[in-house]
């Protein structure tokens, strides 16, 4: 007797539009949608249970998008709720604002945490960006942001304010400081 496993297989669940803006790759203006992807655990094809899921916030244009946290998640699914029950006119606009109010200042509330975590983490990078180059923490925020964790680009920031210095400087261009390979 044998057992197939597998792991493969995705359920996709579609929560609905959370906030109107304009996608910064396709630049259509649209309410953007929030998605959950979950990857299931399989015996002989059979979905047993998911062993990974991620929530995305999504252009429903480009299907750009990013993705978020559980936490962030669960209160834009608030938010994707109440703006399909105002759709399909299960509540009033007034009823709208206030459950999207409620959900926006707990959103609001999670960053503000994040935020301080990052910035005491950001001490730790202190001594490792004071020895960077003009050049190198210019390279770090302008081209690669996305490859450093946020409390590393706390620390960046800061360096570049105590010595000065602004993405664009013309000092910068002009040569100033050592060059990366």
């Amino acid at each position: 007797m044998f057992v197939i496993f597998g792991w493969g297989r995705q359920e996709i669940s579609n929560y609905g539009p959370v906030y109107h803006r304009t996608c910064p790759n396709c630049n259509n203006a649209e309410y953007w949608q929030l998605q959950k992807v979950s990857r299931y655990l399989t015996l002989f094809f059979v979905p047993i249970f998911p062993h990974d899921s991620r929530h995305w916030y999504y252009c429903p244009i480009c299907s750009r998008g990013v993705e978020i946290d559980r936490d962030t998640a669960k209160h834009y699914k608030i938010i994707a709720a109440a703006n399909k029950a105002y759709i399909n006119k299960a509540i009033t606009e007034e009823e709208l604002d206030v459950r999207t109010k409620v959900a926006n200042d707990a959103i609001a509330q999670i960053e503000k945490l994040r935020n301080i975590k990052y910035l005491k983490e950001s001490k730790d990078f202190t001594a490792i960006v004071c020895k960077k180059t003009d050049e190198e923490l210019l390279f770090i925020t302008n081209d690669s942001p996305d490859k450093y964790s946020p409390a590393f680009l706390i620390a960046v920031e800061q360096e570049m304010s105590k010595r000065d210095i602004l993405p664009g400087n013309e000092e910068l261009r002009e040569g100033r400081g050592t060059s990366l390979p």
